[in-house]
């Protein structure tokens, strides 16, 4: 018999074979471990890439979303500022007509500019006028105000998709690189002891 000494042990030959056998076996472990986390690694980066490519047509599609909305917005502002200076100019154009035809009648009872106002109230002209452009001066702040919601909301949620993303693909990949370095690490240890 032919014996080998390793530390305070005493081993035949025989046994280095069954030591052999182990440490191949060891290895072969330890391979199909590091092949199976590749390829783990490989599917999960495949995957992060699908979903980030499907979240930035999301957010592109989103984006699309909101310039057809403020397009609509600019739209609805534009015809109510057309609306608004329709109405004031034919209100001037009515309110010169009355001034002139409130002077051509007045009397010596009453002054000029009491005539003038006291027809201007009794035909409701300033009241209706006054009526449309603060409508369409509420409409205007409203429409503005939703679409700078709408932006906001768009802007944050995407924001907070590629922030998970992110922090999702640093994990997976952290995790997996973790594993491969304890697996070489333990089969070098393992490896050194047999």
């Amino acid at each position: 018999m032919i014996s080998i000494v390793v530390g305070n042990n005493s081993w035949n030959k025989s046994t280095c074979g069954e030591i052999a056998a182990a440490a191949t076996a060891a290895a072969v472990v330890v391979v199909v471990v590091v092949v199976v986390v590749v390829v783990v690694v490989v599917v999960v980066v495949v995957v992060v890439v699908v979903v980030v490519a499907v979240v930035a047509v999301e957010v592109v599609v989103a984006a699309a979303a909101v310039v057809v909305a403020a397009a609509a917005v600019v739209v609805v502002l534009v015809a109510a500022a057309v609306t608004v200076l329709v109405v004031a100019a034919a209100a001037v154009v009515v309110i010169h007509k009355r001034i002139l035809w409130c002077w051509s009648k007045s009397s010596h009872r009453f002054s000029k500019s009491h005539l003038v106002w006291q027809h201007f109230a009794g035909s409701g002209l300033i009241t209706t006028t006054a009526a449309v452009l603060v409508v369409h001066a509420v409409r205007i702040v409203e429409e503005a105000a939703a679409a700078i919601v709408v932006v906001v909301e768009t802007v944050a949620a995407a924001a907070t998709t590629v922030v998970v993303v992110v922090v999702v693909v640093v994990v997976v990949v952290l995790e997996e690189v973790v594993v491969v370095v304890v697996g070489i690490v333990v089969v070098n240890i393992t490896l050194h002891r047999l």
